[in-house]
């Protein structure tokens, strides 16, 4: 069995640093281009809200501290009520160094992608040789899963660094060679850094201590062990105190750990429902049909049969450590998802392991069958293979339109344009929003606050049906940070119901001295979305009445050129008769 450094024929490389910093702008090219065009949604929007002002805020149907506390104490800035903070600290750090923008809310994601490259490369050139560690590279720089992480802008994105960074040091610790004495410090500020960006990297604890029981029981004798220890329980200070403070104010934790535990605290509503799930069948089989439509079927069933080969090693006892443990981590996964589900965003910390997987068994079979002409099958099997997976990762990630046909030449799990980026663009370039400086700081529920100014003002009514959490970046950002005057269509009727309901909704913004108006419509409301038919007929008739006053009428197109939004600017300067129209009862619920 080799245990690490075993001598393995290897093809010859001249200068793979080089190589590796062309695959290296490879994989930052498909994660990065285009990214200027791309929606801030998702996750993505409510979390860079959040970063913004380093304030745990969704809204009273997600509550959170600032809702329960009203002023918020002092231990509810170490971190967030549904997620770890160091994610969010990056983010703010990019923020406040870049300023707030798509590419700014993204780019963490993106370079979290390009620096698991690296990391890959290193891992496999420890124990493997470059050639190796070029291909898990290259594997993971195309994977068009990967690639979508990356964009998509979840946690995941920055918290496979630190899972790949801790599986290092793992190996390094367990294998034959060159061991720095500060690698066990590395492995537990690896693991502390991987908790500290999502839970779902607990199961490299068991993962750690079975490599590390198994091959390496010395290390615990030593006092490197106990750095290495002492590391994590230092970065998870600020969570531990958190969710002890939590505990003993509200009698649960958060809301991540609450739904790890089984807890399901009214405090947290819905999001706590997500924990234990003893549907393994149908667990394990989500594991297998994400996998397969997240990746080309050339390189999803190539992984399969990898994955078989390597675990026939493992069983007749002739894996090297590397492939051990990196089937020890993929074991842990899969295990954490079999109690919990699996969904596309939580099942990317696997890839990395079946890159490295994918590169061993390529590297065993290069060394297995010398001929000659087996090694050019089999070098000609790795380029289609990663020539299909590159193709199909721009067809899915890159390309504003696809060519062909979904799950052959392109993932159905696209990352959708709705023009909520193009519209932002708009509307700052039209100055009708503010400039992004320092944000306001909130430390209390009642500073919450949407500031509207009438006299001599411009004012942006906003259609509330919309994507919820688009929304939290696109309004509420600039309303509770930066004060702009943009109001949901939901709180416009409600000030023009207390204020003066019985004139029009035009006669009332001239009674307040409005200057300019910008109704911001939205060209095609998802079925899903908030609103009433009393609603959909009053903003029709008043989109109507302000295009026959003039009004300049602006489409905004997504960046595929499909109709997103419409945007209707008027001045208050005419003297036309008003609308005579009330403000809707049922407008949202």
């Amino acid at each position: 069995m080799h245990n690490g450094t075993a001598n393995i024929s290897r093809p010859s490389l001249r200068r793979p640093l080089g190589i590796l910093a062309v695959v290296v702008l490879l994989g930052f090219f498909l994660r990065f281009w285009g990214i200027w065009n791309a929606d801030v949604s998702h996750d993505l929007a409510i979390n860079s809200y959040r970063a913004v002002g380093w304030f745990d805020y969704l809204g009273d149907k997600q509550t959170s501290p600032v809702n329960w506390f009203g002023t918020l104490p002092w231990w509810t800035k170490l971190s967030f009520h549904d997620h770890p903070p160091l994610v969010f600290a990056i983010q703010h750090g990019v923020f406040w160094l870049l300023g707030q923008t798509s590419v700014t809310a993204h780019l963490p994601f993106i370079l979290g992608g390009s620096l698991t490259i690296v990391v890959l490369y290193f891992l496999l050139a420890r124990t493997r040789g470059p050639a190796a560690g070029l291909i898990a590279a290259g594997l993971y720089a195309v994977a068009s899963y990967a690639v979508w992480e990356s964009r998509s802008g979840y946690l995941e994105g920055v918290e496979q660094v630190f899972i790949v960074a801790a599986v290092y040091y793992l190996v390094a610790l367990c294998t034959a060679g060159p061991v720095k004495p500060y690698y066990p410090l590395a492995l537990g500020g690896a693991l502390g850094a991987a908790l500290l960006s999502k839970y779902t990297s607990v199961f490299l604890i068991p993962v750690i201590f079975i490599a590390l029981f198994s091959w390496n029981r010395r290390l615990w004798r030593t006092r490197g062990f106990w750095y290495g220890v002492a590391a994590v329980v230092i970065a998870l200070v600020p969570l531990a105190v958190y969710n002890v403070m939590i505990y003993l104010s509200r009698g649960h934790f958060d809301a991540a750990l609450s739904s790890m535990l089984g807890l399901h605290p009214s405090d947290f509503g819905g999001i706590a429902r997500r924990g234990v799930n003893l549907n393994f069948a149908e667990n394990i089989s989500s594991i297998v049909r994400i996998l397969s439509g997240s990746l080309s079927w050339p390189f999803f069933w190539l992984t399969m049969i990898g994955l078989g080969a390597s675990v026939v090693r493992m069983l007749q006892r002739r894996a090297d450590r590397l492939t051990e443990i990196a089937l020890l981590a993929m074991a842990g996964i899969v295990a954490l998802f079999a109690f919990s589900g699996a969904s596309d965003r939580f099942l990317s910390i696997i890839v990395p392991f079946l890159c490295v997987n994918n590169a061993v068994v390529w590297q065993e079979a290069w060394r297995k069958f010398p001929a000659r002409g087996f090694h050019g099958a089999l070098a000609g099997i790795l380029v289609l293979v990663v020539g299909y997976e590159a193709f199909f990762s721009i067809n899915t990630n890159v390309l504003l339109r696809p060519w062909g046909r979904e799950g052959v030449t392109f993932s159905g799990g696209r990352l959708p344009s709705a023009g909520y980026e193009q519209l932002d663009a708009y509307l700052r370039a039209q100055q009708a929003l503010p400039p992004l400086v320092r944000p306001k700081r909130i430390t209390a529920y009642n500073q919450i606050t949407v500031t509207v100014h009438f006299q001599g003002a411009r004012l942006v009514l906003m259609d509330d049906r919309v994507d919820w959490f688009a929304l939290m970046w696109y309004v509420r950002r600039y309303q509770h940070y930066y004060g702009a005057n943009i109001l949901d269509l939901t709180s416009f009727f409600e000030l023009w119901r207390a204020n003066d309901p019985t004139a029009g909704a035009f006669e009332f913004l001239k009674r307040k001295g409005v200057k300019e108006i910008w109704l911001v419509r939205a060209a095609n409301p998802p079925p899903s979305a908030p609103g009433s038919e009393e609603y959909a007929q009053w903003i029709d008739g008043f989109s109507r009445f302000l295009e026959e006053q003039g009004a300049t009428v602006v489409p905004i197109p997504t960046a595929t050129g499909a109709a997103a939004f419409t945007v209707y600017q008027l001045g208050f300067s005419t003297t036309s008769p008003d609308v005579r129209s009330r403000p809707p009862d049922a407008a949202v619920p």
